[in-house]
C-alpha cells in the first residue's frame, strides 16, 4: 500500500507491505525480516532496530503513571485519519 501525505512542511509518502519480497536486497542479505526508513532531503535514515520490545516498554511506562497524553494522542489520532484519508 502505497500513501502520500502533504503536511505543513514536508510531503510524506508511506509505504506498507507484510510481502517479505519486498524488502531491501541489503536487509534480507543480513537475515532482517523488518525495515524502516526515513528518506529527507535524499539522506536515508534507517531504524529497523530496537522495535521488538517497544509496545512491551511503552505498556510498562503506562503502569507506572507515564504515557502519552490526551494533546500527543489526539495528534497522533488526526495525522492517522490524515494518512488514512489522504
Amino acid at each position: 500500500m502505497k500513501l502520500c501525505v502533504y503536511l505543513a512542511q514536508a510531503k510524506v509518502k508511506w509505504r506498507l507491505s507484510i510481502d517479505y519480497h519486498q524488502l531491501p536486497e541489503k536487509v534480507k542479505a543480513k537475515g532482517g525480516k523488518t525495515y524502516r526508513a526515513l528518506m529527507i532531503d535524499g539522506e536515508e535514515f534507517e531504524f529497523s532496530g530496537g522495535f521488538t520490545d517497544l509496545h512491551t516498554r511503552s505498556y510498562a511506562d503506562i503502569l507506572e503513571g507515564g504515557g502519552f497524553g490526551v494533546d500527543e494522542t489526539g495528534q497522533a489520532v488526526g495525522l492517522v485519519g490524515e494518512i488514512r484519508n489522504g
